[in-house]
């Protein structure tokens, strides 16, 4: 019996451990295209709405990325390049950004529940056919300084 009593406390436990939300970064990516992706850029290109976009370039998925309560811009945008480039995207084009209501607490607990601001990037994710006047134009790109999770 006491050995059924602890298992029941540990899957308890576990279900309350597993129903927390809204306390950590949000990333939805719907993939386009599914490609293997065998080497991943040193550099990722930013092109926000309403930028021209003159080249040639293949789109790989949609991304969204919304902040926890208190993510900065720079960490929401930073989160956003990261998923990209692990998508094997070294682009991304039509960003948008803004803010929208977010929920977080304990699931089932309504005394928990929070409602919050939260920072979001929307984007689609696309492998730029890189070339010598692409590369004239636009540089270098920003390097790549994260490392894969």
């Amino acid at each position: 019996m006491k050995k059924n009593n602890y298992l029941l406390l540990c899957l308890l436990l576990c279900v309350l451990l597993q129903s927390c939300y809204g306390y950590v970064t949000s990333v939805d990516y719907t993939a386009i295209k599914n490609e293997k992706c065998n080497e991943k850029s040193k550099s990722i290109y930013l092109f926000f709405e309403g930028e021209e976009l003159t080249f040639n370039y293949e789109k790989l998925g949609v991304l969204e990325v919304e902040g926890d309560q208190y993510a900065s811009n720079s960490e929401v945008l930073e989160e956003l390049k990261r998923e990209a480039w692990g998508k094997c995207a070294n682009g991304l084009i039509k960003i948008k950004s803004g803010y929208k209501e977010r929920e977080q607490g304990v699931a089932f607990v309504s005394e928990t529940e929070e409602t919050y601001s939260s920072k979001f990037y929307t984007a689609i994710a696309v492998k730029i056919s890189l070339n010598e006047d692409f590369i004239a134009k636009y540089g270098e790109g920003l390097p790549v300084t994260f490392k894969e999770k």
